[in-house]
């Protein structure tokens, strides 16, 4: 359930900001509000905002991304590398999670193919070790 919420979490936050990191000025307060509420499901003991208002702040939010992706990193993959790294059977949906996990955690370095699901195996590796460290 905790899992399915911080998906949740991350497919909504592109709703609401842009890559460059700017609120989405198409989203309504009552939008905002449900988010804010998932966000506080989360991590119920911070602040992302004014629930009543659905005034977001944004470095709280940044934040909790940036915790939800480093926790999710290490549960998607192992599930696309077994214990001797090598990629499981796992299917392209799972390869796909995991670039896309990777290139948000560090949007500087190449992690594989987003559209086919090709794997860049020793940049992915690198930063699960910079994760985990």
């Amino acid at each position: 359930m905790v899992i399915a919420m911080k998906k949740t979490f991350l497919n909504r936050y592109h709703y609401f900001f842009d890559t460059n990191g700017n609120l989405n000025p198409r989203c309504d307060a009552e939008e905002r509000k449900n988010f804010l509420e998932l966000c506080n499901k989360i991590k119920p003991n911070a602040s992302f905002g004014n629930i009543k208002t659905g005034e977001i702040y944004t470095r709280e939010v940044f934040s909790l991304r940036k915790e939800v992706l480093e926790e999710m990193l290490p549960i998607v993959y192992s599930e696309v590398f077994d214990e001797h790294e090598n990629v499981k059977a796992c299917g392209r949906e799972k390869c796909l999670e995991l670039i896309e996990i990777c290139s948000e955690l560090d949007p500087f370095n190449y992690y594989g193919d987003i559209k086919q699901g090709f794997l860049n195996e020793e940049n992915i590796f690198k930063l699960r070790w910079r994760v985990n460290a």
